[in-house]
């Protein structure tokens, strides 16, 4: 690419994220998502201080029905990480559910045709909404993880620092390539509730393919096997594998949506 050329993709490619910007915005996708990383960041400690408590009303209520059951486990801050972690297992979900549209909506409604009679190219515009998107879950993973942070050392004591930031970058390349799948399947296909259909089916077949025995570690699921260890406390070196795996399906479907979305008639 030419000089010119870049500079007239920078102008297009700024063009889009304010575009796409002002989008999640009026879409609520910024709102959702970071409430939700919110939610999730105070709860779990919280949860995972009162479960000793609640698991005592349990225990009072078997007696009562004749039952012996008995709870005496002191919460602690690995507690919480896996409260944490666990909840944060889920957020691929959402990340369907918010993105299904994200191309698919602009190619029903009409409006993509209209964006791209402006000076930005389809690629730039592809990219902007993956820019976005990423930037508001970089927002989301340092907001859950500052008030998990904080609530824990409240409530259950000292959390190694460095662990915990680790935990959230390799949670935050976890999230990654569910961003490029429904990118990718929101390009592919037109319907905005088969794009969520098959954007919900792949993170099952990834879930699937993280339990398969020597697949799974260099499978980009593999990086949620590796916090769920970080979680517990347990060292895990054998994060790089599943890390390249994420950054490398991310990049190959951001690549074929690019090159799908150049051809296709809007």
């Amino acid at each position: 690419m030419t000089t010119a050329g870049s500079g007239r993709f920078r102008v297009m490619f700024k063009a889009a994220v304010k575009k796409e910007w002002k989008e999640a915005i009026r879409r609520y996708r910024l709102l959702v998502i970071i409430g939700v990383f919110l939610i999730i960041g105070v709860l779990s400690p919280v949860s995972a201080k009162m479960l000793p408590k609640m698991m005592e009303m349990v225990a009072s209520q078997s007696k009562e029905q004749g039952f012996e059951f008995s709870y005496n486990k002191e919460p602690t801050v690995n507690d919480a990480l896996i409260q944490y972690n666990k909840n944060l297992g889920l957020l691929p979900i959402l990340i369907v559910i918010m993105g299904m549209g994200l191309v698919a909506e602009e190619k029903i409604k009409g409006t993509a045709e209209t964006i791209l009679t402006k000076p930005i190219s389809r690629t730039s515009l592809l990219l902007a909404k993956f820019t976005v998107f990423l930037f508001i879950l970089v927002m989301g993973v340092i907001t859950g993880g500052v008030v998990c942070l904080f609530y824990t050392l409240i409530l259950l004591g000292k959390v190694d620092i460095v662990s915990f930031a680790f935990l959230n970058v390799l949670l935050l390349f976890y999230f990654i390539p569910f961003v490029a799948v429904i990118l990718f399947l929101s390009v592919v296909i037109k319907s905005m509730a088969g794009a969520a259909a098959a954007g919900i089916g792949a993170y099952f077949s990834l879930m699937l393919m993280g339990g398969m025995p020597y697949v799974g570690k260099y499978s980009p699921q593999g990086i949620y096997s590796v916090t769920s260890k970080i979680a517990v406390g347990m060292p895990e070196p054998a994060w790089i594998i599943p890390f390249i795996s994420s950054v490398c399906l991310t990049i190959m479907l951001l690549v074929i949506a690019a090159a799908i979305f150049e051809k296709q008639e809007i």
